[in-house]
């Protein structure tokens, strides 16, 4: 018999979404800028194996930042009643349908955990990500046009002579 109101149970399942989004966040930042960092210092210092060392650096922490993000999920989606795995709930519930077929409730205490209408900002972080991903090929497409324009320009002109007559 579960000890927690099933709205206790979804504000302790919000938490931990937002902890983990916040602890995953912060470990893919510094996975990109620790690398930059180190490797700029190195540069500076006048060390040659400067980008290979931030390049394994970089690679090292990618690998790390994946590991513990899966610690995370193993340790974190547990239900807050009876501590049972609720790693598929909390994905299917990630998901773009989870409005429509996601499961709402503890596979084993039968608890309501995610509020109904959970899955719906799922689909307007979709909708941010896709108009951000249209905006970066609009300006790499732009880009591009105007790098090859600008090579075009710069281009030297040869005229062949024509012989009179």
């Amino acid at each position: 018999m579960p000890t927690l109101t099933a709205e206790e149970a979804q504000l302790e399942v919000r938490r931990r979404l937002r902890m983990y989004f916040v602890k995953v966040v912060g470990l893919l930042l510094a996975t990109f800028i620790v690398p930059l960092i180190v490797g700029g210092g190195l540069r500076a210092a006048g060390v040659e194996a400067a980008p290979a060392i931030s390049a394994a650096l970089g690679g090292l922490m990618m690998l790390s930042t994946v590991g513990f993000a899966w610690h995370l999920v193993f340790t974190t989606w547990r239900c807050p009643a009876c501590d049972a795995n609720i790693y598929w709930l909390i994905s299917w519930n990630m998901s773009a349908f989870a409005s429509m077929y996601g499961k709402k409730n503890c596979p084993k205490c039968d608890l309501q955990l995610i509020s109904p209408r959970s899955g719906r900002w799922i689909l307007i972080l979709i909708a941010i990500g896709v108009g951000f991903g249209v905006m970066g090929a609009l300006m790499a497409g732009g880009m591009a046009k105007k790098r090859h324009d600008d090579s075009l320009k710069n281009q030297p002109t040869t005229t062949t002579p024509v012989p009179p007559g």
